[in-house]
């Protein structure tokens, strides 16, 4: 009788766990699926932002006219972004048609060259905003800010000291074995 309390007991135990896990996985399954997202944080500054405040030293006032500048230039930058994945992705797609169109591939690259320059415009005149906001002794140091984000978005890098005149390193250059020996 002991044994037969045990199994029962032991039985209840298994069926009651089973029934936890299923509620369990159906409740993610319901809540990945269900379209019922929390809802996404605020978009905080960016590093980017937080750097030039903080280097070029702006005062509460010009902080706060710039992050609003920020926040339109991102808008404007994930705009034109998306819309040059989207002509991308046609471009891809004529690409693997069964019998693609060079000429229309030729005219979306254009249009997507044609949003390239549309940012490097609205960067510019993102910088042009900032540099409006500060004092002469703070376009100094936006200027210095801006000269080392240009350096550091270059490729390839810029030579390094004792270097000019050489021809630029190649990206693979540290990894490749020395040159064989003649006898």
């Amino acid at each position: 009788m002991k044994l037969s309390s045990t199994h029962n007991w032991l039985v209840w135990s298994v069926v009651i766990l089973v029934v936890l896990n299923i509620t369990a996985l159906s409740a993610l399954w319901y809540s990945r699926y269900s379209g019922h997202h929390p809802p996404r944080p605020l978009r905080t500054a960016t590093p980017l932002e937080d750097l030039i405040v903080r280097e070029v030293g702006l005062n509460q006032e010009q902080e706060s006219v710039f992050r609003g500048l920020h926040a339109r230039h991102r808008q404007v930058k994930d705009s034109l972004e998306a819309e040059s994945y989207r002509l991308k992705e046609q471009i891809q797609n004529e690409l693997f048609a069964a019998s693609p169109d060079t000429i229309k591939m030729l005219v979306l690259a254009d249009r997507v060259g044609n949003l390239q320059a549309e940012f490097e415009k609205q960067v510019f005149r993102h910088f042009k905003e900032l540099k409006a906001l500060c004092r002469p002794d703070q376009e100094t140091k936006l200027k210095t800010v801006l000269s080392e984000m240009l350096a550091a978005s270059q490729y390839p890098p810029p030579p390094l000291p004792g270097e000019q005149g050489k021809p630029p390193r190649r990206p693979d250059e540290d990894r490749r074995p020395p040159p064989p020996r003649e006898p």
